[in-house]
């Protein structure tokens, strides 16, 4: 070995292979899919009950609450119920 050049200096740094960052990594994007629908997406509900005789419309959004509205309104004038659309606010009566 004696045409071999030594270093004059030398590093104690180790690589190593991390076998759980393919866990991890499945783990980020199950929550970046969860704060996409979270964020993005409107959650809605509606729902219809009869209490008396009377048949009730119920609903629930948590976002657009306007559009929400305008859609119920459009909805409920397909069966040809006339209603306005601020009537409809807030548990508002239908007449």
């Amino acid at each position: 070995m004696s045409d071999v050049d030594f270093s004059e200096s030398t590093t104690y740094l180790n690589i190593r292979i991390d076998r759980a960052m393919p866990f991890v990594w499945l783990g980020a994007a199950i929550v970046m899919l969860g704060l996409i629908i979270g964020f993005y997406w409107q959650h809605r509900r509606i729902w219809l009950t009869v209490v008396n005789g009377e048949l009730i419309l119920g609903g629930h959004t948590n976002k657009n609450w306007f559009g929400f509205r305008r859609e119920i309104v459009s909805i409920l004038e397909k069966v040809d119920m006339v209603v306005d659309e601020k009537s409809i606010d807030n548990g508002g009566g239908l007449t």
